[in-house]
């Protein structure tokens, strides 16, 4: 799986974009359904991302991803 990011300088500085990329990476890195996917993704992250907690996002981002599973 190939992951790409779009993240506007709106969403704040390169230190919180950067935050913000790792950890979706690292969500999808330990998420072993996730693995599975043969697929190119590209995230495009608004300014509402900022607030979202680590939980709620990485909830988010499972059931975004359960569309593309081969099950």
């Amino acid at each position: 799986m190939r992951v790409g990011f779009i993240i506007s300088k709106r969403v704040g500085g390169a230190v919180l974009r950067n935050r913000i990329k790792r950890t979706i990476r690292e969500m999808l890195r330990t998420d072993e359904g996730v693995l599975s996917v043969r697929a190119d993704i590209l995230f495009v992250l608004r300014k509402t991302v900022d607030g979202i907690d680590f939980k709620c996002l990485k909830k988010e981002l499972k059931s975004d991803l359960s569309l593309f599973s081969n099950k």
